[in-house]
């Protein structure tokens, strides 16, 4: 019997069909697939942001289709590598980084015995990527304040940032949208030096990555420049190269050719032709295609002269050089140095040591003598109307290195390293101008004339005793000593002189020039006597026997009221001196706590205060031994308080015997007969 093609192919898939069938009902025939080499690994940590997901399954009932891939329960379609007939490799390539964190990856195949599955987790751990780098690695920029920046890829946002430029921290700035870390210096870097930056950068997951990159400052252009080339090039013309006809003879080449190239063979020639061809015509920024080179090529032109710390010159020659013209005026080339007729310059080519001296005549105060740095002293100062001179030297340098100077120990970078885009060294032909005139000292300038005088002489807070109380209200030291004068060798020193001058320690603590005005001194009685009612009763209670302050207070000194070591000033804005300012109901150093050391104990109700209940006395509430005539009624010179308290016991003297007593009413026993009870 014949069977026909479809019939045939029906018939095929009937016995797989029922070969399946069978498979699952005999399911424990079979062993179970075997998921293996999964990437990233099951529990792994992966630090690919676009990882490669993968997974190999072997089952030996054979694997058939229905092959399933998810990525944190997102189904993709994976690509299926064959290994043999019961062997595949389920994989899916990402296109997008992953975020840091868990993933978790779910894979399935259908095979002859039925769908398998497997899932794994792995943690996604992605430092982030820095770049590109501005200025890129090694190159060199012709500003001295460039911005730095640095692009910034991260799975996770950006928690924190540190950036370094030669060691020193800066202010970094993030911008979010286009993911870069930038910073333009405020002060200029040093030029003619390679500058290095160093970059962290840590994202919310806590994973960090660093980078460090450095480039290099020259703001002045290198000498390009072809006059002198036979000094290198020896061999010229007939090392020239005469290959390449089209060099020369292209339509935009120094000699262009209006003919068939093709039949240029017939005009051939040879380097002899360029004798007399003066290299810088071909060899020029006219011609793009013909190959120049600047004069700079390497060590050759750096000079040996140890240039650490000048901001005037540069190490390499070439650059040097090109910022100078010749005594005529004209441009320095390469050959006004490699073909010069000066024996002096001749002379110190030919050592090779590459020195400044070896050419130039260099002084013993180069470069400051070189130039006038004698400032004109033409005009006031501001506040004491006094002219820089009366108190400056107008020799700048020796001026700026004293230590009182905010310049100290800044060098001649105090000035030609200016912190502005424009600052004396580029504004001044020369220092013979004012100290206003360069910008530098005027008002309104980044370091403006005395600019910090006020802040300079404000009282120090160990002279809080002299400033608060009432002796010397000022608030500026310059200000007290305005008037001031003193005698050096027989002259006459007044004003600012008075302290800012040789031998004088500068301090805003009075002690420190006057040690002899520690102790009190231009005391007045009369402020220092209370006159008002509350404090003369303090004198006439029989306690204190005046009511000037010196005397009562004598033992604790001015400063127990007018502060110091640590006291505070009491008495700060007052002019007249009053015990009640400081000796409240409460009190501040006596009479404190007052009510109770005069109030009797509460057993004393019940011998006493049932009939001397006026005295403030009740139920559990000893009598206020206040209520006696007067203070000086305990508190006199024949009164002996020694050991006593406010217990009415303590004074008055339980005296009789056989009969209910009664207490006497006055301090001494001696100066009454005793009572007794008529109950």
């Amino acid at each position: 019997m014949r069977i026909s093609g479809r019939r045939f192919f029906r018939l095929v898939m009937l016995l797989a069909a029922v070969g399946v069938i069978l498979a699952f009902s005999a399911g424990a025939a079979f062993a179970a697939s075997t998921y293996y080499d999964q990437y990233p690994a099951v529990g792994g940590t992966c630090a690919e942001p676009m990882p490669r997901i993968s997974v190999k399954v072997t089952d030996p009932a054979g694997i058939s289709t229905g092959f399933q891939l998810k990525i944190d329960g997102v189904s993709k379609t994976p690509k299926v590598r064959w290994i043999d007939s019961k062997t595949v490799e389920l994989y899916f390539q990402t296109t997008s980084p992953l975020s840091n964190g868990s993933h978790t990856v779910y894979a399935s195949v259908f095979t002859y015995a039925g769908r398998t599955s497997t899932t794994w987790t792995f943690n996604q751990r992605v430092a982030p990527v820095l770049g590109p780098l501005t200025p890129a690695d090694g190159t060199t920029v012709d500003t001295q304040k460039p911005t730095i920046s640095a692009g910034v890829t991260s799975a996770s946002a950006i928690a924190s940032r540190s950036m370094t430029v030669d060691g020193v921290a800066v202010a970094s700035t993030y911008d979010a949208g286009t993911k870069t870390i930038s910073y333009t210096p405020f002060q200029r870097l040093a030029n003619d030096a390679n500058h290095t930056v160093s970059l962290t950068v840590t994202d919310t997951n806590g994973v960090s990555t660093s980078v460090s990159w450095s480039f290099r400052v020259q703001i002045y252009a290198s000498m390009v420049d072809t006059q002198g080339c036979t000094e290198c090039h020896t061999t010229y013309p007939s090392s020239h190269p005469m290959s390449n006809c089209w060099g020369c003879h292209d339509g935009f080449a120094p000699f262009p050719a209006y003919w068939n190239m093709d039949n240029m063979q017939q005009y051939a020639h040879g380097a002899d032709y360029l004798v007399g061809i003066d290299c810088a015509y071909c060899h020029a920024s006219q011609f793009p295609s013909v190959p120049r080179h600047p004069a700079n090529i390497g060590d050759v032109h750096q000079s040996a002269t140890n240039m650490g710390g000048c901001s005037c010159h540069v190490g390499d020659l070439t650059i040097e050089h090109t910022r100078y013209k010749t005594d005529a005026g004209e441009d320095i080339t390469c050959a006004s140095c490699h073909a010069s007729t000066d024996p002096v310059i001749q002379a110190g080519m030919a050592a090779g040591t590459r020195l400044c001296a070896d050419c130039h005549t260099i002084g013993s105060n180069h470069p400051y003598g070189d130039v006038d740095h004698i400032a004109d002293v033409g005009e006031t100062a501001d506040l004491s109307g006094k002219k820089c001179v009366e108190c400056h030297e107008m020799d700048l340098m020796p001026e700026h290195e004293k230590a009182s100077s905010s310049s100290a120990g800044t060098s001649c970078g105090n000035c030609h390293e200016f912190s502005t885009d424009s600052g004396p060294a580029d504004t001044l032909d020369g220092w013979n101008q004012t100290c206003t005139q360069g910008g530098c000292h005027a008002a309104g300038s980044p370091t403006a004339m005395h600019a910090n005088q006020t802040t300079a002489h404000i009282p120090a807070s160990e002279s809080s005793a002299c400033t608060g109380g009432g002796c010397h209200s000022f608030t500026d030291v310059a200000a007290l000593h305005s008037e001031a004068a003193t005698e050096v060798a027989g002259a006459t020193i007044t004003s600012c002189s008075v302290c800012h001058r040789n031998g004088v320690t500068l301090s805003k603590d009075c002690a420190t020039c006057h040690p002899d005005r520690l102790d009190p001194h231009g005391y007045d009685p009369v402020q220092h006597t209370a006159s008002d009612t509350a404090s003369l009763a303090c004198a006439a209670a029989g306690c204190h026997d005046t009511a000037e302050a010196m005397p009562i207070h004598a033992e604790l000194g001015c400063k127990t009221c007018h502060g110091g070591d640590g006291r505070p000033n009491l008495v700060t804005g007052k002019t007249r001196f009053a015990c009640v300012d400081c000796h409240t109901a409460s009190g501040v150093d006596y009479h404190i706590g007052w009510a109770a050391k005069h109030r009797a104990p509460a057993s004393d109700y019940d011998t006493c205060g049932h009939c001397h209940h006026g005295w403030g006395s009740g139920p559990g509430l000893g009598p206020d031994i206040t209520r006696h005539t007067s203070c000086a009624t305990c508190h006199n010179a024949t009164m002996d308080l020694t050991g006593k308290t406010a217990h009415c016991a303590d004074c008055h003297q339980n005296e009789g015997s056989g009969v209910k007593p009664t207490y006497y009413h006055q301090r001494v026993s001696e100066r009454h007969s005793p009572v007794t009870s008529s109950w």
